[in-house]
């Protein structure tokens, strides 16, 4: 959560990239030490054999509904935990938008 600060650089560098209004405008908030997107970017870059080994990536809800069901699905509400994978402005419309999965080479989620 966000007393986690290991991915501070990767927040920096994120918001760089996309930008700060882009952020503001599709997410309604800017990024954080809570926010995913910037952890999921940590661990590929300083656990790589870690990351290599994950064929998912999901919030504490998904995992228990896949243990319970064997169905690994997401509901909109908690995707936006992924901000800015899914940004909020997208889900409003129920669409997902991709664009970072290849900016970060985000696979799986």
């Amino acid at each position: 959560y966000g007393i986690d600060t290991r991915a501070s650089k990767e927040v920096k560098e994120m918001t760089e990239n996309i930008g700060e209004e882009e952020l503001l405008e599709n997410n309604g908030i800017v990024l954080s030490s809570q926010s995913v997107g910037p952890k999921i970017l940590w661990l590929m870059k300083n656990e790589p054999e870690i990351f290599k080994r994950t064929s998912k990536l999901v919030s504490a809800t998904t995992y228990l509904v896949y243990k319970l069901t064997s169905r690994s699905v997401i509901d909109y509400y908690s995707t936006t935990c992924f901000n800015p994978i899914f940004p909020l402005f997208y889900l409003y419309f129920r669409k997902f938008r991709y664009r970072y999965f290849n900016q970060y080479s985000i696979l799986y989620l």
